[in-house]
């Protein structure tokens, strides 16, 4: 393994970490001090590698940081606008931030009645973002609203996930805790019609989902039952592929954008995997956390670069294309 750099978010535990898709060297961390149960909130925003030329070798900078008064559980780059990153806090807030901006958000909206699990800016259309949340509901946003545009029921249970298909701009797949996926298609403007695929990915929570980015009706999921497993909308009565070797929960799950059979898991067994999907073994694990492993992402500029965040307060950034396969297993163990 090759690390490029990683960073210490001390007194924060990190939940979510997201490359810029502006910026090749541009990442932000939303963290949360006491796990997430009580006081607040961090969202950090760093750099890494040459353009920082006065931060010691294999270290990120801190470019800017902003305190809420909860934590912050998730965080998402705008396809628009290239400093501005829109949050999810523990207080039901979504607030929009803009990197130049400093001390406070420049928007911020309070709709949600729990905690907001995640946010996630559409990819095709560019305009509108997702919260999802623990009181079951996902909101649609667009910036220069002053309110949600549309709120979307059916979970019984806190939604951790709500996902963008890549190709269609008005679809979405959200994660629950009531142990289903579904799909929505905000198109559907008659209540009770915008959720057109329901199905049961696992026995337990799903924990979060993923779309691949080349196959249109492909996505993935994760549980608390310690797999991923892999599904065609088409046909969701059994799993295209089962991604077994987590010994517990899997907490987030993320398609590589470089290449359509990779992808990286998550868990709170404090490791990452990254897996070759034409396989069912892990092809390099990371085990550069010593506790719960919360945030994945993969660089759209560099094939392999990942980033990862966990519980122990690192922010790490290794290029998982450098590790080599150990003899016989099949999976290549390298860490920090």
């Amino acid at each position: 393994m090759s690390r490029v750099a990683q960073f210490r978010t001390e007194g924060f535990k990190g939940f979510s970490v997201k490359f810029s898709p502006f910026f090749e060297d541009r990442v932000a961390c939303a963290a949360a001090a006491n796990f997430g149960l009580a006081g607040s909130g961090r969202l950090y925003v760093l750099g890494f590698g040459p353009s920082q030329p006065n931060t010691p070798a294999g270290q990120c900078s801190l470019l800017c940081a902003y305190d809420n008064g909860d934590a912050f559980f998730d965080c998402s780059w705008s396809e628009l606008h290239q400093n501005h990153i829109v949050t999810a806090s523990g207080d039901g807030g979504v607030r929009l931030f803009d990197v130049s901006v400093p001390n406070q958000p420049i928007a911020q909206w309070r709709e949600h009645q729990r905690e907001v699990q995640s946010v996630e800016w559409n990819y095709v259309s560019k305009g509108t973002f997702l919260s999802s949340s623990m009181d079951g509901t996902v909101k649609l946003w667009a910036p220069q609203s002053q309110r949600s545009l549309r709120t979307f029921s059916g979970h019984a249970r806190c939604v951790y996930q709500a996902s963008w298909n890549p190709f269609v701009d008005s679809v979405f797949a959200t994660a629950s805790g009531d142990n289903l996926v579904k799909v929505w298609d905000v198109r559907q403007q008659q209540p009770g019609t915008e959720c057109t695929v329901t199905f049961q990915p696992h026995a337990g929570e799903v924990l979060s989902v993923d779309w691949n980015k080349y196959r249109e009706h492909i996505l993935v999921t994760s549980s608390v039952d310690s797999t991923a497993r892999i599904w065609d909308l088409r046909m969701t009565n059994r799993e295209l592929v089962l991604l077994a070797g987590h010994k517990m929960a899997v907490r987030r799950v993320k398609y590589s954008p470089h290449n359509p059979d990779i992808l990286g898991t998550a868990s709170y067994d404090m490791s990452t995997r990254f897996w070759d999907t034409q396989g069912t073994a892990a092809v390099y694990v990371q085990n550069a956390h010593t506790e719960f492993a919360f945030g994945l992402d993969y660089s759209l500029f560099r094939p392999g670069l990942a980033a990862t965040c966990g519980w122990d307060e690192v922010v790490d950034l290794p290029t998982t294309t450098s590790a080599r396969r150990s003899s016989g297993s099949g999976s290549t163990s390298w860490s920090g």
